[in-house]
């Protein structure tokens, strides 16, 4: 956590859904990483040239000892991402993909347009974990409010909370603090 969000910023309810799933998500990133370093370590390459965006499209960074090293194996060239991908059609594609279905099953769950339904259409700006404290940055606070005034009108239990923004900073400074005191 080395950069802060700006304001105007909000917090996602603990209690409301969206959060309980993007939580965990978030409490599987451990078996996701081991899924992650088993690929690599049974196909012997550096997980970090490894790359990936589904189950069904991943390779290795361009000019990697792993993309030379699997060079028949993938397609010819790179992608706008420096991504050369594995060919769906090789040994090595089929053995990867079973264990990317894992880690795309695990992901799965959250909607990825879930916060745009909450905060607004292209209203994001960034989104930060502090703890199990879900905090995001919108564009403008004014198509925000709409949303929630939109959704209170509806009824039920209000997905995000309005956090001021020294608050927020405190709660930064605080948990800086605690992770010196850790090292």
């Amino acid at each position: 956590m080395t950069k802060t969000l700006n304001s105007p910023m909000f917090e996602l309810n603990q209690e409301c859904k969206y959060y309980k799933t993007i939580k965990e998500v978030k409490d599987n990133w451990p078996r996701i990483n081991e899924i992650l370093k088993e690929i690599a370590e049974t196909h012997g390459f550096d997980s970090k040239e490894f790359a990936y965006y589904g189950s069904r499209g991943f390779g290795f960074l361009e000019y990697s000892d792993a993309s030379e090293k699997f060079k028949s194996e993938l397609v010819k060239n790179a992608d706008r991402n420096d991504v050369i991908k594995v060919r769906k059609t090789s040994k090595l594609y089929k053995s990867i993909s079973p264990k990317m279905l894992e880690i795309e099953n695990i992901k799965r769950q959250v909607d990825p347009f879930g916060l745009h339904d909450i905060f607004g259409m292209n209203n994001l700006v960034a989104s930060q974990w502090i703890d199990d404290r879900y905090f995001v940055e919108v564009k403008d606070e004014n198509q925000t409010i709409k949303e929630i005034n939109s959704r209170k009108e509806k009824g039920g239990l209000e997905p995000i909370m309005h956090i001021d923004y020294k608050d927020y900073l405190l709660l930064v400074t605080e948990t800086l603090k605690e992770k010196q005191k850790q090292k």
